[in-house]
This record gives C-alpha cells, sequence and structure tokens, in this order.
C-alpha cells in the first residue's frame, strides 16, 4: 500500500518484486496496478502479493522495486514519481 503521483502526469510505472530465494537480481514478479498511468494528485495504490504466485514467496520478499525508466515503461527521459506513505503489512493477520 502506497501513496504515488507524477510530477506532470500520464507517467507509468511497474512494481516489481524478488524473494530469498531468486538466483540473481532480476525480478521474479512484475506486476502493473489497476491504474497503470498516473497523474499528478496523490493516488492510493494497494498490491496484494499472496500465495496465488507461484514464482514468489511473499513471507520472503527481500525487494520491491519500482520501475518507470524509459525502456521498462516508455516513460519519457526524466520522469519524476513522488511515493510516501508505504505501508507493508500481512494480510493474515
Amino acid at each position: 500500500l502506497f501513496k504515488i503521483k507524477g510530477k506532470t502526469g500520464g507517467e507509468k510505472l511497474k512494481l516489481t518484486l524478488r524473494d530469498n530465494s531468486a538466483f540473481d537480481y532480476e525480478p521474479q514478479l512484475v506486476l502493473t496496478p489497476e491504474e497503470p498511468v498516473l497523474s499528478s494528485d496523490w493516488q492510493l495504490v494497494h498490491i496484494n502479493v499472496d500465495d496465488s504466485y507461484e514464482e514468489l514467496d511473499p513471507s520472503q520478499v527481500v525487494h520491491i522495486g519500482l520501475e518507470f525508466g524509459t525502456s521498462t515503461v516508455r516513460n519519457p527521459a526524466n520522469a519524476t514519481l513522488y511515493v510516501k506513505d508505504i505501508v507493508i503489512e500481512n494480510a493474515n493477520d
């Protein structure tokens, strides 16, 4: 759960995750939020990572990243994202 906005609006992103069984630094799971195009206003993004993803153990996550570059999601050069209020919680609690 986090809040995010783009500097100008129209920016795109993907969320990348890796658990402790990863062989390298490549993400094991890449997720696109329901609203992959940002506005210049704060948006709440909720990502549910549960046991339905075979490639990732949600209890062993060691990396969470945001992809927003020109080669990964085709944002223009110098795209800027702002992120705040990050909350990571166990959905089973």
